[in-house]
This record gives structure tokens, C-alpha cells and sequence, in this order.
């Protein structure tokens, strides 16, 4: 492996699942089993150094999740990053930023710097001397303010090599950088999007997923449940199967008929969610939703959901990563919303991390998470 160089094309997660592999289930050393483990590794080749990109820059900050969520000129700050002599606390911090700049000096088309250049060494020496305190690295790449206890504050020096990043991010996840680098169209808002999304936005739920989201809400025998982009029938129905009385909603008309016609759904209502009136409705128990992403919809679809929850009502959303903590005026909307509804389990989360690759089945690799609310009352 490493005479042949493949090694390095191997991100850290798939050096580690390889040698894992080796040491708990070695395959005989042939040469059909040779030819097919290389040649694996070089029709991947593009996409593990992607993936690679997108790890190192998700353990950064955690709005690299998304290919739009780190703003240029933004700042990022790790807390308690170096402990009282100057030491990092945790390596992998320091890993991480290693890993970083490792990536901007490739971008920049310059050579790797030595382990004592690089700017983790620079702001654990500057640590040491304490009288010296806040104190600020300046790199090629970084601009580091290091803190009396520990935090440090960054910012990234180069625009360009940025963008370069979440351009990268983009080409991974799969989402087309015209859904908002900088912007979406929510700008204006807080209006509700008036037109579909792109393809309906439709990325169908896998059972696994539907499963958490049905945890999530504890769905029981019963419970009033509303589904508002029933697609295929995946939420919906395993909200069924838990035992609940289940209204559906769903904008294509193929997917509608099969709702009532082929899964058994009496109360299937085609139509734009967003154009339905919740004053026509009994409140439900609950919502449980999958709605289209794209340009900030999903933010939409859960403000408009909530109006459709009685008080104390539960909602479970999944959402992009980058529902979490994106900065437009439609975002903005969204956690004013929220923020006066409680997190479902007493640790007071409400964003919870789907795991990486979630929607793989869908043709995509971008990052979930499950909004899990209850609404006040």
C-alpha cells in the first residue's frame, strides 16, 4: 500500500477502516483480492479526498457540516483548547488544526510546513508565556487569539482559499452552491416560498431514519399525527404502524394516489402544504416531517408546521445541518420561532446529529439532523 502510494489517497477515516479490516477480518493475500482493494481505492480516489476535506472541517466547527454554513469573515472559537501550561488539552484539537492547514497549503499549491511551523506549535508556544496573554497569531492561513484560559478565537485569512473549501464541500455533500453561499433568497423574507423546490426536493426517508424520527416523537396508539410531505409513505407509515391516526399531505399527485390507493391512507391530502389553513383543522399531537431543503424550505415547512400542533404538541423535523445555525432572514425566522418551544429530552437538545451519509441512498452525502421540539402550552 504504502510503496505503491496508495496510502495516500486514503482519508483518515478510510486508513482506519482499512487497517481495522485487516486486523479483524483479513482477506487471503491474492492477487484478485489485491487488484480489487486498489482499484476500489482508485475509482474512489475523488470522492475519499472529499469526504476526507469534509471530516476535517466538520470537526473544525460544526457549521462546516454544511457547504454554506461558515460565513467568510466569520469566527470560530475552541473552548478550553489548551490547558494551563500551554499544552494542548486534547490532541485531536490540535490534529484537527493540523489537518486544516494541511488542506489550505494544498489548495495553495505550496509544500507541507514541519510539525514546529505549523500553527498549532506557533499558539501552544505563545501559550506558554503566560504574561504575554491574549496574545494573536498571525499565519498565512489563521489569525489566532489565544486566551488566558485556553480558548482561542480564529479567523481565516484568506477568502479565497475559503471558498475554495466550501466550493469543495459543496462538490461532496451535493447541494449546488446556487442554494445560497452567501445568501439564499430568504433575504427578503420571512415570506414562505410561493413555488416547489427543485425535483419537489424530494429525498425519500430510508426505514432506519423513519425508526429515530418515530423514537423521537414517541409516537403512541391513538395520537392525532400529521405527515406534510408524505412522499413514499416512509414516516407515515411507520407513525402508523406505532399505532396512530395519521393525516398525510403531499403535493405530487402520483404520490398522492399511491397514498390512498396503494399504503391505505383514508386522510391523504393532496395539495401544497404551505397554502393549507391549520385554523381548518383539529389540532394534532403531533408532526413528524421530511421536508424539500432546498434554499431554506425546510425552514418553512416546520414555522408552518408548528400552527398546526396543539399545545404541547410534539414536532420531529429532519432538516439540512445547516437549519441549525444559518444566518439568512429565513433561518433567523425559524430559531425565533423555536426558541420559545422545549427540547423533548430533559439534556435540552433540540438539534440532533444524523449520522454521516443519511440520505446516501438518495444520491447525496449532505448532513441531517433531527429538530425534536414540543410546542408550548
Amino acid at each position: 500500500m504504502e510503496q505503491l502510494g496508495f496510502d495516500q489517497l486514503l482519508d483518515q477515516q478510510a486508513r482506519k477502516e482499512f487497517h481495522d479490516g485487516l486486523r479483524d477480518d483479513p482477506v487471503p493475500f491474492t492477487p484478485d483480492n489485491c487488484a480489487a482493494t486498489f482499484g476500489n481505492i482508485w475509482t474512489n480516489r475523488r470522492d475519499l479526498y472529499l469526504r476526507g476535506i469534509a471530516n476535517v472541517f466538520a470537526k473544525l466547527d460544526r457549521r462546516f457540516r454544511s457547504h454554506n454554513g461558515f460565513k467568510i469573515g466569520a469566527r470560530l472559537i475552541i473552548d478550553r483548547a489548551l490547558n494551563e501550561w500551554g499544552s494542548w488539552d486534547r490532541y485531536e484539537r490540535r490534529d484537527t488544526l493540523r489537518d486544516v492547514e494541511r488542506v489550505f497549503l494544498e489548495l495553495d499549491e505550496k509544500p507541507p510546513v514541519s510539525e514546529g511551523h505549523s500553527i498549532a506549535s506557533q499558539v501552544a508556544d505563545a501559550a506558554r508565556v503566560r504574561g504575554s496573554l491574549p496574545t494573536v497569531i498571525e499565519g498565512d492561513y489563521f489569525r489566532v487569539r489565544v486566551f488566558k484560559n485556553g480558548n482561542l478565537h480564529i479567523w481565516f485569512e484568506r477568502d479565497d482559499l475559503l471558498q475554495s473549501v466550501n466550493l469543495l464541500l459543496a462538490e461532496y455533500y451535493g447541494e449546488a452552491i446556487g442554494d445560497g453561499y452567501e445568501t439564499t433568497e430568504a433575504e427578503a423574507a420571512p415570506a414562505y416560498h410561493i413555488t416547489p423546490a427543485k425535483n419537489f426536493g424530494a429525498f425519500m426517508t430510508s426505514p432506519e431514519i423513519a425508526a429515530q424520527v418515530i423514537e423521537h416523537a414517541r409516537i403512541s396508539k391513538g395520537q392525532r399525527v400529521l405527515e406534510p410531505s408524505a412522499g413514499k409513505a416512509a414516516l407515515a407509515s411507520a407513525a402508523r404502524n406505532a399505532g396512530a391516526d395519521v393525516t398525510c399531505v403531499e403535493l405530487q399527485p402520483g404520490f398522492a394516489h399511491e397514498l390512498r390507493v396503494i399504503h391505505g391512507f383514508a386522510d391523504a391530502i393532496e395539495g401544497d402544504f404551505l397554502a393549507l389553513d391549520p385554523a381548518h383543522y383539529a389540532p394534532f399531537d403531533a408532526v413528524i416531517m421530511n421536508p424539500p431543503f432546498d434554499r431554506g424550505r425546510d425552514c418553512d415547512h416546520v414555522r408552518h408546521a408548528l400552527a398546526f400542533l396543539k399545545p404541547g404538541g410534539v414536532l420531529v423535523a429532519i432538516m439540512s445541518a445547516r437549519a441549525e445555525y444559518g444566518e439568512d432572514q429565513r433561518h433567523k425566522a425559524l430559531h425565533r420561532m423555536i426558541a420559545g418551544c422545549e427540547a423533548i429530552y430533559f439534556h435540552g437538545r433540540k438539534w440532533i446529529d444524523l449520522p454521516p451519509g443519511s440520505f446516501a441512498h438518495a444520491g447525496t452525502n449532505v448532513n441531517t439532523v433531527l429538530l425534536a421540539i414540543r410546542k408550548p402550552g
